[in-house]
């Protein structure tokens, strides 16, 4: 019998609001939007709520110091003062008993946006890749990412593809992510960056579930087995196990793919959906 995750993993679209940065046009134009929604969450499924240990992981960022100070802020506006900062380069790094230590004592940490290969490069296998999943697995510990940070949870992650040729096999490359949930692919920026063609690729290569998630808005799961939409925007999610008939193995490199019986939700705030494929909306079904 497998044994659930005691932790929680929070992957969030990008672009998630804080008080810092104020408001877009988009948020505010949209009557469920809500400040500071995303970082409220996460400090709430903290251990300790604002007194919990809490890493911010910047290796994906181009500008590491910046993100961090910057990240920094926001959790110190929220009340959270005891902050670490962990900025991994080299696998070196990743396999360092100091960062090791101060990872160990954590009760939740932060991977900031940016290039999800760094991770890639950094990160898969190593002793801090190994901690993160003891700790998500034995301990009450949540993991969240935002943008290339969500993407990289998943066994699965999309290092690179073009949202406008995501019909196009070979478009979208996968490679191993730090697989603390396994067949899940996850895309951010879901909306704003039209990546739909690139996540149905994406799904169908491996045969997963597929999770795109629109800028401030996130999906929480517990358990390993539920997920719950928190945020302004709305997740996709593309089911490919019901598929009837689809020649994606079959098509060569450079053309397009065909796919019938794909099953598509769209999710809002509250929505549950169950990764076995079992959909558990917020509201009541509307009567026809």
């Amino acid at each position: 019998m497998k044994t659930k995750p005691k932790g929680k993993l929070l992957a969030i679209g990008g672009n998630e609001h804080s008080s810092i940065d104020g408001e877009n046009y988009v948020q505010r134009n949209n009557p469920d939007f809500l400040p500071d929604e995303i970082f409220k969450r996460f400090i709430e499924e903290c251990r300790y709520g604002t007194r919990s240990r809490i890493g911010i992981i910047t290796t994906c960022a181009g500008e590491p110091r910046r993100t961090a100070e910057n990240f920094r802020g926001i959790f110190n506006k929220l009340n959270c003062h005891r902050i670490e900062i962990l900025d991994i380069r080299s696998e070196r790094e990743a396999n360092d008993p100091e960062n090791l230590r101060i990872l160990e004592k954590l009760d939740g940490v932060f991977f900031s946006g940016g290039d999800q290969a760094r991770i890639e490069r950094y990160i898969i296998d190593t002793g801090f890749n190994r901690m993160l999943m003891e700790k998500y697995i034995n301990e009450d510990f949540i993991i969240a990412g935002t943008s290339s940070g969500a993407m990289a949870m998943a066994n699965h992650m999309i290092s690179r593809g073009s949202a406008m040729e995501g019909f196009i096999k070979g478009e979208v490359e996968i490679v191993e992510g730090l697989s603390l949930i396994q067949n899940i692919v996850i895309d951010s920026h879901f909306d704003a960056r039209g990546r739909f063609m690139r996540l149905v690729q994406a799904a169908c290569k491996d045969k997963v579930l597929g999770i795109g998630i629109a800028e401030d808005t996130a999906v929480l799961i517990k358990g390993d087995d539920k997920l719950e939409v928190i945020g302004s925007g709305v997740v996709t999610v593309i089911e490919t196990k019901n598929v009837s008939k689809t020649n994606f193995d079959d098509v060569r490199e450079g053309a397009p793919f065909k796919v019938h019986g794909l099953v598509v939700h769209i999710l809002s705030r509250e929505d549950v959906y169950e990764l076995e494929g079992v959909f558990e909306p917020a509201l009541e079904e509307v009567e026809q």
